[in-house]
């Protein structure tokens, strides 16, 4: 007996799609349910880029926001014919974060890592002519690493702060020289600084071999401060038969967010006090060093 009717209407096609015969007929039967996941999408993008606005601007003010990570690494000496002779010096990468109305979601998620000194510890291990890349690795000797050491990365899956919940993006903030992204898809928890404008190969459409190559890598920051130690690192040996691996260790021994006010408070207050508070409560934590904000991560 056959299952072919003799003619459709909308909701026909929408309820019966196994006795659909016409092209036309599946085509926008396919449209239909398309559209209505993409609505569906839409809400759950608006309500992720609310919540993490909230919570940023609850735990560290509306901005603009600032990220100091101190880097530990080996620096030349045109004296010294040995890499392993180097002194091994501290220098600050200074960050400042893309505004949360652009970035909201990628913002949140690199301060909140900051805070809760999830980096410390963790590796530059990557330094392409592109890009210097890090991650939670740890060197062990001879130009070797191990990636993804658990001590480090357990921190941020447990923290449900290792991902991007999508691939997040702006236009009105490309992958320009020295801005910061998320690596990887979805990005998180390894960052890049990019050593040159990235913005085609970083930005939508750049990255051909993930399947959904028309997404862009989250660019969320620019480095402002620091950038003696991308030329003292430009010095330091590579391995560029294992992708530009660093030979020496570079380690992020401590990190901060750089408590900010706006301009209104300021003039309230008149003074540096509110400032002082504000770094205070950053150190501490808005509950005491707990986390019970909504989770960004996947």
């Amino acid at each position: 007996m056959s299952k072919t009717p003799t003619f459709f209407s909308t909701n026909f096609v929408l309820c019966n799609i196994e006795y659909t015969t016409h092209t036309d007929d599946y085509e926008e039967y396919v449209d239909d349910r398309e559209n209505a996941l993409w609505d569906k999408i839409d809400v759950l993008v608006a309500k992720l880029e609310r919540e993490s606005r909230r919570e940023a601007v609850e735990w560290f003010g509306e901005g603009p926001h600032t990220v100091e990570l101190e880097i530990e690494y080996p620096q030349y000496k045109e004296e010294l014919e040995l890499a392993d002779d180097w002194p091994r010096v501290r220098g600050t990468f200074r960050i400042e974060m893309a505004p949360l109305s652009l970035m909201p979601i990628a913002v949140n998620l690199f301060m909140q890592q900051v805070h809760h000194k999830l980096w410390n510890g963790c590796s530059f291990v990557i330094n392409a002519m592109h890009i210097l890349q890090a991650g939670p690795h740890r060197f062990s000797n001879n130009g070797k690493y191990d990636a993804n050491v658990p001590e480090l990365l357990n921190r941020f899956v447990n923290s449900r702060l290792d991902k991007m919940p999508f691939q997040e993006y702006n236009d009105e903030f490309p992958h320009d020289k020295y801005t910061v992204g998320f690596a990887g898809r979805p990005g998180g928890p390894d960052f890049y600084i990019n050593k040159i404008n990235n913005s085609v190969n970083h930005g939508p459409g750049g990255q051909t071999h993930h399947d959904l190559h028309e997404e862009a890598d989250p660019c969320f920051g620019r480095l402002v401060g620091g950038m003696e130690i991308l030329s003292d690192l430009g010095r330091v040996p590579v391995d560029y038969d294992r992708g530009a691996l660093l030979l020496y260790p570079v380690v992020i021994v401590d990190s901060r967010v750089v408590a900010t006010r706006d301009e209104g408070e300021k003039k309230e207050d008149g003074n540096d006090q509110g400032q002082g508070d504000q770094q205070q409560k950053n150190e501490q934590g808005s509950d005491g060093g707990g986390f019970n904000a909504p989770n960004p991560g996947p």
